[in-house]
């Protein structure tokens, strides 16, 4: 969403049920001048009931004050089941060349959160303990010897399990 104004402004987003209940909100403040809003993000704490009888309400405010000087609605928005933190992540890795004579390289796409890599042998042995992969990383498997091992991806109390073969 594009926007435009002299002041600064308090812009927020609910998710209302159809008594009209706040079960999530967004809000953002944006400086004077030209603006660009494309993301917002709602958190819920309960997953509601998946339904269609929801509505998002878009709200703009002079900074600070209560007066709404802009608001719109959309009605009859739909709820459908989220990922699972292991869907996510499933999703979002990529790993290659596999199989791998020394490095493997390690892709996260769309996936906010802080990412966990270990690897273990098949006799369920770390092989390279714990490290952090933000968005991409390459990780050296020069020391292991040829076999395959278990790549295991962990955020956000999930994880998913990749096998890696080596060939030294």
């Amino acid at each position: 969403m594009g926007y435009s104004s002299g002041f600064s402004s308090d812009v927020t987003l609910q998710l209302k049920d159809n008594l009209d209940n706040v079960l999530a909100e967004g809000s953002t403040t944006s400086a004077p001048g030209l603006g660009l809003f494309a993301t917002f993000e709602l958190s819920l704490t309960d997953l509601p009931i998946l339904a269609d009888d929801y509505s998002l309400t878009l709200s703009i405010k002079a900074a600070g004050m209560d007066t709404v000087l802009f608001s719109c609605t959309a009605e009859n928005v739909s709820i459908v089941e989220s990922l699972s933190v292991e869907e996510e992540l499933e999703s979002a890795i990529s790993i290659s060349p596999n199989p791998t004579s020394r490095f493997l390289n390690i892709q996260i796409n769309g996936f906010k959160k802080e990412v966990s890599f270990s690897l273990f042998d098949l006799q369920g042995k770390i092989a390279i303990d714990s490290s952090i992969i933000n968005k991409t990383g390459t990780i050296d498997l020069g020391q292991l010897v040829s076999g395959t091992y278990i790549a295991r991806f962990e955020s956000d109390g999930g994880y998913i399990s990749k096998r890696i073969v080596v060939n030294q």
